[in-house]
């Protein structure tokens, strides 16, 4: 069972490398808060508004009202405007102190201190700012800054990870069934993709014999015309590095027989990268505890990874929406079917390229195993056509030989400058 939340985990995460606008979601509250000339500021992944004095920098310092900085962070405000006086709190710590002055009183649990801002308050069209970083750390929140964006942003992630499960329901009802994790999977492969009278196969088999390793082997067949190729090929997953041997001498002028190898890094980027990785070796059986598991947090904060997480959120309430689950005495079925209508409202905008787009998925469960299939099948106006379909077997109490990384592999900039090179010789 945990394996399967995994894989709906990483598929989510796979959809949010797509640098998808979801309509009405987390990440388009985001991007729809930024592009305008001014500083902004997000709070977990919601834009900090203000009233008629916005937020300035101020000697690399961000400024901002005392009562939108403490109210936006889900601080509760009292302010004395006789003494001028201040108090906030949130969870449980409470901050106290007098505008202008450059000294906090901090209450955390009954653990008592006082510090200094290193920057003073200001006044602005009579309006107290104060720095934006000092109080959100007083509060204990990690704060960060991205001059690409020019955005301020704060992380409470024990806050924002607090109300996961009821986001998913389906998803916690799937982890509810009784259920283990499985030691081994197995699983057919088949795909199919048709261009300009070009039929490309690709038959093969894959395992999973932990949560850090995989493999693939299988044989591609080209036919063009009266030709037909094939092409043997093997793909290694492991610890975040992908490496592929295939042999296509056979349908190039040039060899490429070898391992070779590419960091999910160098496909998606560094934090996409990290948070599948991560995702890929928590304990899925806890939500929760994986999302925790995705981000930093120690240091400043990111706004990579706030963004991240929250298409990662957006995408996996969004899935459970379409999980179907029927129960039995000894498990249960579930499923996930989308349409082209379905993936336009997922990703916020038409595929207008695309004639037909069907993604298929379901799982039956035992006690014993799990059977599950997934088809997938697009069709693009220009008339080339995409097809696969994985059928999987996962059972327990068989461990499987362990996937390991082959030595030596060239890096995929290695092949691409030789590929480059070559082109260079023959043009």
């Amino acid at each position: 069972m945990k394996k399967t939340i995994s894989v709906i985990a990483a598929a989510a995460l796979a959809l949010t490398c797509t640098n998808a606008a979801f309509a009405e979601s987390r990440t388009a509250n985001i991007m729809n808060a930024l592009g305008q000339d001014e500083i902004h500021i997000i709070y977990n992944d919601t834009p900090v508004t203000y009233d008629d004095v916005k937020p300035v920098n101020t000697d690399g310092r961000v400024m901002i009202p005392f009562r939108a900085a403490l109210e936006s962070m889900g601080a509760t405000v009292d302010y004395d405007d006789a003494t001028r006086h201040v108090t906030a709190s949130k969870g449980t710590k409470t901050i106290d102190f007098t505008l202008m002055d450059t000294t906090i009183n901090v209450d955390d649990n009954g653990a008592k201190s006082t510090v200094t801002m290193d920057v003073p308050m200001i006044i602005v069209e009579d309006r107290t700012l104060v720095p934006i970083r000092f109080m959100s750390n007083a509060l204990g929140m990690q704060v960060g800054w991205d001059g690409d964006t020019e955005t301020v942003v704060i992380a409470d992630y024990d806050e924002y990870f607090a109300n996961v499960d009821s986001l998913i329901p389906n998803i916690k009802k799937l982890q509810s069934i009784e259920g283990d994790d499985f030691d081994v999977s197995t699983a057919d492969i088949e795909a199919s993709s048709e261009d300009e009278g070009t039929t490309t196969d690709f038959k093969g088999s894959a395992t999973v014999s932990d949560k850090n390793g995989a493999s693939v082997d299988g044989t591609i067949t080209v036919a063009n015309g009266g030709d037909t190729y094939e092409v043997p090929m093997k793909i290694i997953y492991k610890d975040g590095t992908i490496y592929f041997n295939l042999d296509a001498g056979k349908i190039a002028d040039f060899p490429l027989a070898g391992w070779y190898s590419i960091n999910l890094a160098d496909i998606y980027g560094e934090q996409a990268a990290d948070l599948m990785q991560a995702a890929s070796q928590s304990d899925s059986s806890d939500i929760t505890a994986m999302l925790k598991s995705m981000v930093t947090t120690e240091g400043d904060a990111q706004f990579e990874q706030i963004t991240n997480v929250a298409a990662a959120l957006d995408a996996m309430e969004y899935i459970d929406k379409c999980v179907t689950i029927e129960e039995r005495d000894n498990g249960c079925t579930a499923s996930v079917e989308l349409d082209k209508k379905g993936m336009e409202e997922f990703l916020g905008h038409l595929l207008d390229m695309y004639d037909d787009v069907t993604i298929k998925a379901s799982v039956d469960y035992t006690d014993e195993q799990a059977n599950s299939t997934l088809e997938f099948g697009l069709a693009l106006t220009d008339g080339r056509k995409v097809t696969a379909k994985v059928t999987a077997v996962s059972k327990k109490g068989e461990s499987g030989e362990e996937i390991t990384a082959p030595e030596n592999a060239q890096d995929i900039a290695e092949l691409m400058q030789l590929i480059s090179d070559l082109n260079g010789l023959t043009a």
